[in-house]
């Protein structure tokens, strides 16, 4: 029997889910790799198919390749039989967090071939991979060692160490899942079990992944001899958690140091499932206020003013509560979602890193991308329009998580505006619920629902367009059907070409149904589509602050892009705030709520000659005025203004000047730089 490649096996599981063209560039772009790669990958799969007797993939130019109905029906009918390919290729980067993986639980002296066995290479190409292992410790303070007889060890601060291993496991779990990994299983299962038994009387959820990297770490617990630092206080305040005592019930043959460390990772893994309003003030304050600090934070920098605000400072400080515990020993989950967040949502992204610049100075230690990846879900939950018309019911079967449930279900309501109900569950709970729901969104393979569909935890472009026409599929079909348009038309066609009439007919009614939307991108414009002549302004007179926002956004109002209120607005909430709209010494960026006069997004920036006194001795020499229509379409405007404004290259032209040419002249460089 011929087999597939992963890779490729990833390229047909899409083509089979898509009901779509898909663009060769798109693949390429998603996968990281060249078009000549996935034209190679191409040539495999026909290979395949031609094995099976079924043609070809369709490849137009242009548009891009696509599977017909027949193709499908006949590809699912071999590919359920099908095994995985154990000569799978693993990426370098996989390479390094495999061999990582593989010193950090090693039962047995590891050396060169048992790497090049492990990760299927040769002995040249490990060697470069050490390199880079030993690179990557040392960006933890770690170092790489090798013993004769020994063979490789991680030395350095033991918790760091382990940390890389719930670091780099989720990234690797399909690994492990298709028996791609050189993990001793022997236990897991026995320890899945004592986990959900954790998980159900906690009455809580865990990732999944962070419960499969548990259970194959327990056994390194269990044979440890590691000595393990925690303070008495932090040890009394673990040890009298209901999850110690859940532990110590399930593990109890661990040391006291090891049931604490085990401990720390539930605390820490834990999901938002605890009741909002079960709140201890005197033992939550710190988590509480920080998340308070977190939120207004955010929303200075992104100005943007939420209505929900309690509820994102609580769902924030329920993570928190969790995550100091990662902060402060060094426990790290893996975000296997940190490359889609940042390509899918980059602005988003960068104003969550810079507002989390506040929480790392609060706590004292830094906080990797992984967390801030998390973070940027909480706020791309509350950020996303949320409108809904009564039309449909939609479930997302998503096991990675609340706020990445929370992440779709905003996208969702926001693409689908008629659906009558959106919600989120786990895999464990959908074969429940089902048949209760007319579209199934799930980030796992399911197929035993007739409205289902496969999509990345983070919605690509296809997957919104797919979801679109899903959904508006659903609802039109009585108006305009493939089937009915056929029936009426086939007459007038030859036989043999009635099947090529239906794919055309279907592939047009499904254009009918392509609307791209993207909630937090937009295909937003940048900083320089909203600068021209008119809304840069040079003013040489020495004015007070009040003076000053006036001048600068006067442009906007001889547009009649803001309205005078919105003025008023700004120079009021920095009178009763202070001068909070401060994003560098010398910069200010005003704004004020979208409701306080806003008639179109919109942005000026006044420069001035002398600078302008604020209250609280801060002063200024360029005033931004931004006019946010929602609380999306100027997200990029912002990630412009904080590269711009970061460098301190800024100060050398726009200080200087008084010439329009020289001041976009000198943004366009920071932009690019």
């Amino acid at each position: 029997m011929m087999e597939l490649e992963a890779r490729c096996q990833e390229l047909l599981n899409k083509l089979l889910m898509s009901e779509d063209y898909i663009k060769i560039q798109d693949v390429a772009k998603e996968n990281n790799i060249s078009k000549r790669s996935v034209y190679y990958d191409l040539c495999k799969i026909n290979d395949f198919l031609n094995a099976y007797k079924i043609p070809e993939v369709n490849l137009e130019r242009s548009k891009g390749i696509y599977l017909s109905d027949d193709q499908k029906d006949k590809i699912h009918k071999i590919v359920k039989a099908l095994p995985v390919q154990e000569s799978v290729y693993f990426s370098p980067m996989e390479r390094v967090k495999i061999i990582i993986c593989t010193i950090v639980i090693r039962k047995h002296p590891l050396f060169i071939e048992d790497f090049m066995n492990y990760c299927k290479v040769s002995r040249n190409t490990i060697i470069n991979d050490l390199k880079v292992v030993s690179s990557k410790l040392n960006e933890y303070g770690l170092t790489l060692h090798y013993e004769n007889k020994i063979g490789y060890l991680i030395q350095g601060d033991v918790i760091r160490s382990r940390a890389l291993f719930f670091l780099f496991f989720p990234e690797l779990a399909e690994f492990y899942r298709n028996g791609l990994l050189p993990i001793d299983t022997d236990s897991v299962d026995s320890n899945l079990q004592k986990l959900d038994y954790i998980e159900k009387t906690l009455d809580t959820k865990f990732v999944e992944e962070t419960l499969l990297a548990l259970a194959n770490f327990i056994p390194v617990l269990e044979e440890s001899e590691d000595e393990l630092s925690f303070s008495d206080v932090d040890k009394n305040t673990i040890t009298n958690s209901y999850e110690y005592k859940l532990v110590n019930k399930k593990f109890s043959d661990l040391k006291i140091d090891e049931k604490i460390y085990l401990t720390l990772h539930l605390l820490g893994s834990r999901l938002q499932s605890l009741p909002f309003d079960v709140m201890n003030v005197d033992e939550d304050q710190e988590p509480y206020e920080l998340a308070k600090a977190l939120v207004s934070e955010f929303s200075r920098i992104a100005c943007v003013e939420f209505d929900n605000v309690e509820e994102i400072e609580r769902s924030l400080f329920v993570h928190l509560k969790s995550s100091l515990y990662r902060y402060r020993y060094g426990i790290q989950l893996g975000n296997p979602l940190i490359e889609d967040i940042k390509i899918q949502y980059p602005e988003l992204f960068d104003l969550t890193k810079k507002a989390v610049e506040y929480l790392i100075q609060q706590i004292g230690v830094p906080i990797n991308d992984n967390e801030i990846a998390y973070l940027t879900l909480h706020f791309g939950a509350y950020i996303t329009p949320n409108q809904n018309e009564e039309q449909m019911n939609i479930l997302i079967v998503c096991p990675n998580g609340l706020s990445t449930g929370n992440m779709l279900r905003g996208e969702v309501s926001a693409l689908v505006p008629h659906a009558d109900s959106i919600d989120v569950v786990s895999l464990s709970e959908y074969e429940d619920l089902k048949d209760k729901y007319d579209v199934v969104i799930s980030t796992v393979l399911l197929d035993d629902h007739p409205n289902s569909m496969l999509v990345h935890p983070i919605l690509t472009d296809a997957d919104r367009i797919q979801i679109l026409k899903k959904c508006m599929r659903t609802t039109i079909k009585t108006q305009m059907s493939t089937e009915d348009i056929f029936d009426v038309v086939k007459k007038y066609v030859d036989e043999d070409k009635q099947m090529v009439l239906k794919e055309d007919i279907k592939r047009y009614v499904d254009s009918l149904n392509t609307v791209q939307y993207h909630p937090l991108k937009d295909n937003s414009k940048g900083l320089v589509d909203y600068l021209n002549e008119d809304t840069v302004c040079f003013c040489a007179e020495d004015i007070d602050w009040k003076k000053a926002i006036h001048f600068s956004g006067k442009p906007l109002l001889d547009k009649n892009k803001i309205e005078s209120r919105y003025i008023d607005a700004m120079i009021n909430q920095t009178r009763l705030l202070g001068p909070y709209m401060f994003i560098t010494k010398d910069v200010v960026l005003a704004h004020a709520k979208t409701e306080d006069g806003v008639n179109e997004l919109s942005l000026s920036m006044g420069l001035f000659e002398k600078e302008i006194l604020f209250p609280k001795d801060k002063s200024a020499k360029i005033i931004l005025v931004l006019a946010a229509e929602d609380q999306v379409k100027h997200l990029k405007i912002l990630k412009d203004i904080m590269k711009i404004f970061s460098n301190d290259n800024y100060k050398k032209t726009l200080f200087t000047t008084d010439s329009y040419e020289e001041v976009m002249q000198e943004i366009k460089a920071l932009l690019m730089a």
